[in-house]
């Protein structure tokens, strides 16, 4: 809930609707970057937000000692199914309900979302079925 909440939070900060972001003028300026073009100030605190929170979690994975068994074959290849169809089956309805309406380059955030958002829901699926899968006790 904690996570959630935050979450919530950060966006109203990162996205163009955003409750911050319509009442603060500095999110709404624009900054040069380059060869990148000029980008919103809130796309640009959307961006660095997410590459310092995944540098933070290969940080952290890195350092954290790997403890217990790797998971066998079986369970490897559940996983992977699992989150590979729950990215297809969210970002494939995503795009069925979505696209008559508006280009596929308008909805490339809205496809990486459902796609990322559908194999951590494929994910959690297949942890569980494997989780529920008798297996030899050692």
């Amino acid at each position: 809930l904690a996570g959630a909440s935050t979450h919530l939070l950060w966006d109203a900060f990162t996205h163009g609707t955003g409750f911050f972001v319509e009442r603060l003028p500095i999110l709404r300026g624009r900054t040069s970057l380059g060869p990148l073009g000029d980008w919103m100030n809130y796309r640009v605190l959307q961006h660095a937000s997410s590459a310092l929170g995944l540098l933070a979690l290969v940080i952290v994975w890195s350092c954290h000692p790997h403890h217990g068994p790797a998971p066998d074959a079986a369970t490897r290849r559940q996983l992977l199914v699992g989150s590979t169809a729950g990215a297809l089956l969210i970002a494939g309805y995503r795009l069925a309900t979505e696209l008559p309406q508006r280009s596929l380059w308008a909805l490339r955030g809205d496809f990486v979302v459902a796609t990322l958002s559908g194999a951590m829901v494929g994910l959690l699926v297949a942890c569980w079925l494997s989780n529920r899968r008798p297996r030899d006790r050692v």
